[in-house]
């Protein structure tokens, strides 16, 4: 017999001997997983970390003529373990592949894991196979209950909580590692002055809402944690468990996991992993959104003139100061009531627009009705249906939010975005906020596509219709709208509503202090529109209005310019006088045209040490300029503080000079510490020069 031959039979006696010895190990770039064949679970490891501790993949499983199981590792007779290679979107690397199998009902629960040759986390999923149709709404890649202390003990130590959207004012949340957390598609736990965290999370968003389950103790233990596709709750707007997903194979969502000495590059990495899968939507080259909307302060009242006087006003006085972004371009959007004005009206604005130079956008809801008759007939079908032809229903019953949800997969509602979008172009409309989409998300009873049992399958599908109807050249604003899917809009809201006032931009906050990183999801984070003058608004409140948009990437102002105007709807002579006031700043705005998201300096130090509070200082590096930006979130007087050059991962010896930009004034470091006061209500921005 040849040396090779040999050579071969012993690798394979090996490999055997290994399963019948009890452990399967996966090696790579700092991981070590191991299968333990008689507890039938696996031990992931970082680094001489313990990450997890028997851990397990778990789906239940609709098996026709037995009924639903709940199937783990235990739940087999026998496991194949097989590895394969694999290049990707990741890169190149290896797909570690478990099959449990060995029962009567031919049902197998299979486990992927897949390392990558340059990438720092892992990715796996957990897929049911049968000879017979089989179903789940329920399918989790990790779950462990064997507890596990990543963080020596301490009161740093913090658990994220990421809304599924941003309806009903809801807020992102960071929560000591004590107590039970749920968070959807992804969360992160880490340690305040560290940095060092873990990251979990979804990048797959075609059929499952997705979850990150946690519970712990002590402030350091991680006593329980599950990774699962099938989230249902109030959260992700739903009255109805998830749908369940049937076929001869049912697979998870995959799961991201990485360890990372900065859970803020962590979070980073795992918004550019979801873009392996499905890249950005990055049709649009004219730049972000800079300009106007017309819903904060007209709402209701919006007519032609008021538009027609904002986009004057703009070309007029703002643009000539700098007002525009870096591609010398401004939006002015019209919002809800825009069928306040006729067609010749809407044509009329936008050609005054264009003659400004301006880029006109409208506003639209695809997926709901806001009437209140059912027997009413859908616009764009030739009256071929009515609108109860096409709710979505819930228990049987029409559901709302806000409006009628209608389900994305129906004719009806195909052929009206098609109506609607040949008069958005036939119009001259080059840029749509689209709101209320959430609507489109929402677990139904059945679909009138068949093969759709998900209300994410239902969105995937309409939205697709709606960016054929679209095309490359508009400008899709997401407003109310689930975090994921995320392909489909050019921006995307952070928060729910916000006007002017100092609460409104400490909501705002809160979403970049834990959101930052979705600006690797959408072209642009968009804070919601800037007002000036709604509530009487202070100069401070203003001014710190101005920088959340500034340090989100987006400034579209949401007054009202026309002197013309009611006094009901805002104090258009102040507002006018404020923004020639605070918009004279070339420092200001050519931070703006950077067009990118500051990132917390901390991630633990929230407004009034509340769990869902904002953060108060942020930081973004360009070049050889350090951006860091403080907010004085109370009413209550100066708020006197300093931020360590170490916090802002520079070196204080490299420093040049500080500016602050609001004021112009110099500011020196000391001690190797930045000190800054700000009065109450109001915001800060030091440019630090670095050599």
């Amino acid at each position: 017999m040849k040396t090779g031959t040999i050579l071969f039979l012993s690798i394979l006696i090996l490999s055997a001997f290994s399963l019948r010895a009890g452990a399967v190990t996966i090696k790579n770039r700092g991981w070590r997983i191991t299968y333990d064949e008689q507890a039938k679970s696996f031990d992931y490891d970082y680094k001489g970390l313990r990450i997890f501790a028997n851990a397990r993949p778990e789906a239940t499983c609709d098996i026709p003529g037995i009924g639903t199981k709940t199937l783990t590792p235990a739940s087999f007779a026998t496991m194949q373990y097989t590895r394969n290679k694999v290049d990707d979107n990741f890169g190149k690397g290896t797909c570690h592949t478990f099959r449990f199998s060995g029962t009567s009902a031919s049902v197998a629960l299979v486990q992927k894991i897949y390392t990558y040759d340059k990438r720092p986390y892992i990715l796996t999923e957990v897929e049911l196979t049968g000879d017979a149709g089989i179903s789940s709404n329920y399918l989790a890649p990790v779950v462990t209950e064997t507890p596990v202390a990543w963080f020596p003990r301490s009161e740093q130590n913090r658990m994220l909580f990421v809304p599924w959207d941003n309806d009903g004012f809801i807020r992102y949340e960071c929560h000591k590692l004590t107590g039970e957390l749920t968070s959807y598609e992804v969360t992160s736990l880490y340690h305040g002055d560290s940095r060092k965290g873990v990251v979990l999370g979804s990048v797959e968003h075609d059929t499952w809402k997705s979850a990150v389950r946690v519970k712990s103790a002590d402030n350091g233990t991680v006593e329980q944690l599950c990774c699962y596709s099938g989230a249902s709750s109030d959260i992700t707007r739903d009255k109805l468990p998830h749908g369940k997903v049937k076929g001869n194979s049912v697979k998870s969502a995959k799961m991201m996991l990485g360890v990372f000495d900065d859970w803020r590059e962590g979070m980073n990495a795992y918004g550019e992993a979801n873009t392996c899968v499905l890249p950005i939507r990055s049709t649009w080259t004219q730049g972000a959104p800079v300009g106007w909307n017309s819903w904060a302060v007209l709402a209701n009242h919006l007519n032609y003139k008021a538009a027609a006087d904002a986009s004057d006003f703009f070309r007029n006085t703002l643009y000539p100061k700098g007002f525009h972004n870096r591609q010398g371009k401004v939006v002015l959007d019209l919002d809800s009531f825009w069928d306040n004005m006729s067609e010749d009206q809407l044509k009329q604005y936008v050609r005054k627009c264009e003659e400004n130079g301006q880029i006109p956008g409208i506003y639209w809801c695809p997926f709901s009705y806001w009437g209140d008759n059912g027997d009413s007939y859908v616009e764009g079908t030739q009256n071929k249906y009515k609108y109860k032809d096409c709710f979505l229903y819930v228990n049987g019953k029409p559901h709302k939010q806000g409006g009628y949800c209608v389900d994305p997969t129906h004719p009806a509602i195909k052929e009206r975005m098609a109506y609607q979008f040949k008069k958005f172009k036939e119009w001259g409309f080059k840029y749509v906020k689209l709101d209320f989409v959430t609507n489109g998300a929402v677990q139904g009873d059945s679909y009138y596509d068949k093969n759709v049992t998900t209300g994410t399958q239902a969105y995937n599908q309409g939205f697709s219709y709606l960016l054929g109807l679209a095309g490359d050249d508009m400008f899709l604003s997401l407003s109310i709208a689930p975090l994921f899917p995320y392909q489909y809009g050019n921006s995307r809201r952070i928060s729910c509503d916000a006007w002017g006032t100092i609460g409104h931009s400490e909501y705002v906050m809160n979403a970049l202090s834990y959101g930052w990183w979705t600006d690797k999801l959408f072209q642009y984070n968009d804070p919601d529109h800037i007002v000036l003058q709604k509530d009487g608004e202070t100069e401070g409140e203003n001014r710190a209005r101005i920088t959340t948009g500034v340090v989100t990437g987006m400034i579209l102002l949401g007054d009202n310019f026309s002197t013309d105007e009611p006094s009901k709807t805002g104090n258009p002579k102040l507002s006018i006088e404020r923004a020639v006031q605070l918009l004279d700043n070339k420092d200001i705005l050519a931070l703006a045209s950077l067009e990118r998201s500051f990132m917390p300096v901390y991630g633990y130090k929230s407004f009034r040490g509340t769990h869902y509070g904002a953060e108060s200082v942020f930081m973004l590096r360009d070049g050889h300029h350090l951006y860091v930006a403080c907010f004085n979130y109370g009413a209550e007087g100066d708020l006197s503080d300093s931020v360590s050059m170490e916090a802002l991962d520079i070196d204080p010896r490299k420093v040049v000079s500080v500016k602050e930009l609001w004021t112009g004034r110099s500011v020196a470091v000391e001690n190797g510490e930045l000190h800054y006061d700000i009065p109450g209500k109001d915001a800060r921005i030091y440019r630090i020069t670095l050599e």
